[in-house]
């Protein structure tokens, strides 16, 4: 009986612990402010100088973004259709000699999510 009551409590402490309340699905606005926030901390320190040019905007992927600044980008699932986030044609360019003639709010920054 002292075993059966031992196996209970272990199995009470132990296998009734708290979930990690981690979201794993974001909206594509969550996901946004994100990436803004991570693209602002790139403009001001300009390390988007570093990135490659691409049509004529400085652009660095979500997948490169894990690689140099260990970003984590597992929970960018769109919460609506539950697709992983393409991490290779998602990411952040850098529009400084403003090619898509947008008034900027804050940083020349743009968004391009993959999320379906």
């Amino acid at each position: 009986m002292k075993k059966i009551i031992l196996i209970i409590t272990l199995f009470l402490l132990y296998g009734c612990g708290k979930k990690d309340d981690i979201k794993k699905e974001l909206s594509i606005s969550e996901m946004n402010d994100i990436l803004f926030e991570y693209g602002d901390k790139l403009y001001e320190n300009e390390e988007y100088k570093n990135f490659d040019l691409v049509d004529g905007q400085y652009y660095i992927s979500l997948s490169n973004l894990k690689i140099k600044y260990n970003y984590n980008f597992d929970n960018f699932i769109n919460e609506k259709t539950h697709k992983v986030c393409n991490k290779e044609t998602s990411g952040i360019y850098f529009d400084v000699n403003n090619i898509r003639k947008l008034e900027y709010y804050k940083n020349p920054i743009v968004i391009d999510l993959k999320c379906e």
